[in-house]
């Protein structure tokens, strides 16, 4: 009696960048049969993702807890209890609640948050605010850096955290105040570093 081939999995490897920040720091990603298995710096590229949150992608990608679908509340707020729902369904109640708060109490009654630290929001997100009506829009980097800006504004008159990086070769002299880059940012410590040796020579 014949047997079955053994069919060998398919092993790949691919690369791209890490999705955890907006630094876009290089991994190498192992899959098996098509589905992710292992995240690693990719070590062939100029910013290899060094630091722990590279790993932690698998998590994000395929944790057991991970909500893939719409799920409403069934029960009391606090009881646990959810039921699935259609996207279709999800958007239309979400649409009807949110036309209510706005006949009821004006379209500033919304703040809608998103995007991340590397700019002003998703670009989607302003322009359904701007639609919408309302100017409360708040973003990762509002969320996490305005008191970092208006401090540096009020203190010596400009912002100098976001947007302003050392050029190798260029920049004679980088200040990190009570930024602490090698931890804060990988990538930045890593161009920082052999401008501080020049500096120093």
């Amino acid at each position: 009696m014949a047997t079955a081939p053994t069919i060998e999995p398919k092993v790949e490897t691919k690369r791209g960048t890490c999705p955890i920040c907006g630094v876009g720091c290089f991994v190498e990603t192992k899959l098996i049969d098509g589905k992710p298995v292992s995240i690693k710096p990719d070590r062939t590229a100029g910013f290899p993702a060094d630091c722990p949150r590279a790993g932690q992608a698998m998590d994000y990608y395929d944790h057991r807890e991970r909500v893939n679908y719409p799920m409403k509340r069934v029960g009391k707020r606090g009881e646990g209890k959810w039921q699935r729902i259609t996207w279709d369904q999800a958007l239309d109640e979400i649409a009807d609640k949110l036309k209510e708060l706005r006949d009821r109490h004006g379209p500033e009654t919304v703040l809608t948050m998103g995007g991340s630290y590397k700019g002003a929001g998703d670009a989607s997100c302003w322009r359904w605010s701007n639609l919408w009506g309302t100017p409360n829009i708040l973003y990762q980097g509002k969320n996490c850096g305005e008191a970092e800006l208006l401090s540096e504004w009020a203190v010596y008159g400009d912002q100098s955290a976001i947007g302003n990086a050392p050029v190798p070769g260029v920049t004679k002299c980088y200040v990190l105040w009570g930024s602490a880059g090698p931890w804060r940012s990988p990538a930045s410590a890593r161009t920082s570093r052999p401008i501080s040796r020049r500096a120093a020579s």
